[in-house]
């Protein structure tokens, strides 16, 4: 019964990657990256859970995210026919606004760096060293207030550095592992996963990175270290000693193992104890709103983690995270949770289409922010915290800011990266981009069989194809209908 469940859910959320693909011809969309890592993790528990000592996975709690997936998808799929015009159909090049973003984006994060590395030397002091960083005392203090907001946008300047780095920039390189790491000592693995989500997801909508078996495997031994660190860090707090033991590690195997089973299990059990929350917890779903216009009225302000919690492990193992729609179901249920996922999936699909069709780097940058709480949906249901209501506030002030510094820069340099979807007279195919001209360039010299040198032909043949050079570089920039050459 079990495996007859899941593979109906295999089979949906192949249909409706399928789908998504056919809309908006892109495999990188909402309800992918919300589905598919869900289903990996589903296929996991059901095979090795009980072999590592946890309860086995409840299978009817897979049918409610079946039929809130499809809610999900109905929204965005409704929301993409109503704009009649296809959200798809680009090809992946560098957003608009990225290189007057970066200078500002370099001085933001060097001024973020300072202030939470002096929050860190403060809090160290006051806790008596590095041996309370498992406490939750830090992690109260450490990622909220004042500074929180300060680390919640850095996380979105981690987004558009990881999505824009080159592998040269040593300066980006520097500034994205000094915040990964101040992020990383708050003991919270989500509010490192999400902005690294998000960098990767803006590079394959921007078309630097290629997802393929291997880069799988590579980013998630990555985030394998990255989840093994935030609890060396504590461990060797402690005794230094602790770090050379062979017994820790394999302690952190079993976290690495409850972490990735706690979302899929804990809602499984909710289910099968039919277990039933206080008539309020609704506000737990809306936590942002609540607490806005609770501080607007003078009123306390309700926290956004559960105090539900379920056994599913070896000991006293226990979980209070229920899985994207689990805690949706749980908190809101039966009839509202699936409004509220089609409420989120034509959202979703809005920005989406939306940062695609703008190619405007900070709409790109707040969308891939927003996509990581899908790709972490088999955890629990993150867009009840603030950051995720927040981050837009500081992607609407970075693209104003971009947006002053392309008036202040010369014509052809602020609109180097501007999308211009025509055809390269000489080459006829695609140019994507301005700077896409350097694929027309490149497919020339192909074609020639030349490794390097100007376009094929000499100099009349340049002039007769409306070859010329660059001031940006070399390529061809055969005069475009829409770009006004």
């Amino acid at each position: 019964m079990a495996w007859l469940i899941v593979a109906a859910l295999g089979a949906e959320v192949g249909i409706l990657c399928l789908l998504d693909r056919k809309l908006f011809s892109a495999w990188l969309t909402p309800t992918t990256i919300l589905a598919v890592p869900y289903f990996l993790i589903v296929v996991w528990a059901l095979l090795a859970a009980r072999s590592f000592g946890f309860v086995p996975l409840y299978p009817e709690s897979i049918v409610i995210w079946m039929v809130g997936l499809v809610a999900f998808w109905g929204g965005g799929a409704a929301t993409a026919l109503v704009l009649r015009r296809e959200p798809g159909g680009w090809t992946p090049a560098p957003a608009r606004f990225e290189r007057e973003s970066r200078p500002a984006v370099l001085v933001l994060a060097w001024i973020a760096i300072p202030i939470i590395a002096f929050q860190l030397v403060s809090l160290l002091r006051a806790v008596g060293g590095f041996g309370a960083l498992t406490s939750e005392y830090w992690r109260q203090t450490y990622l909220y207030g004042p500074i929180g907001h300060v680390m919640d946008f850095a996380k979105l300047l981690v987004v558009f550095l990881i999505g824009t780095v080159t592998r040269k920039d040593r300066l980006a390189w520097v500034t994205i592992v000094i915040l990964v790491l101040l992020t990383l000592l708050g003991q919270v693995k989500g509010a490192v996963m999400v902005p690294l989500i998000g960098g990767v997801s803006y590079r394959v909508l921007t078309g630097r990175f290629r997802v393929t078996v291997g880069r799988v495997v590579a980013m998630s031994m990555v985030i394998y270290v990255l989840f093994n660190l935030a609890y060396l860090v504590g461990a060797a707090g402690y005794s230094t000693s602790l770090v050379l033991d062979v017994g820790i590690y394999k302690q952190l195997r079993g976290h690495m193992l409850e972490y990735l089973f706690s979302g899929v299990l804990a809602s499984g059990e909710a289910v099968r104890l039919h277990l039933s929350v206080r008539d309020n917890d609704w506000a737990l779903i809306y936590a942002p709103l609540v607490n806005l216009t609770a501080v607007l009225q003078g009123k306390p302000v309700v926290s956004a983690v559960t105090d539900y919690f379920s056994v599913i492990g070896p000991g006293v193992a226990d979980s209070n995270v229920h899985t994207f729609f689990g805690a949706l179901q749980l908190f809101l249920g039966t009839p509202m949770y699936l409004l509220h996922s089609v409420a989120l999936g034509f959202a979703y699909t809005l920005l989406y289409a939306g940062a695609r069709r703008s190619r405007h780097a900070w709409f790109l940058a707040v969308l891939c922010f927003e996509l990581g709480p899908l790709g972490l949906g088999w955890f629990d249901y993150y867009l009840r915290y603030l950051v995720y209501w927040e981050v837009t506030v500081y992607a609407l002030a970075m693209s104003v800011v971009a947006f002053l510094r392309t008036g202040a820069a010369p014509r052809d340099v602020s609109q180097a990266a501007v999308p211009v979807r025509t055809r390269c007279r000489a080459g006829r195919r695609p140019a994507s981009t301005v700077t896409g001209a350097r694929v027309c360039r490149a497919r020339h010299l192909r074609a020639s069989g030349r490794a390097g040198g100007a376009c094929p032909g000499g100099a009349a043949a340049r002039r007769a194809s409306g070859h010329r050079r660059q001031s940006l570089g070399t390529g061809c920039t055969a005069p475009h209908p829409r770009s006004g050459a």
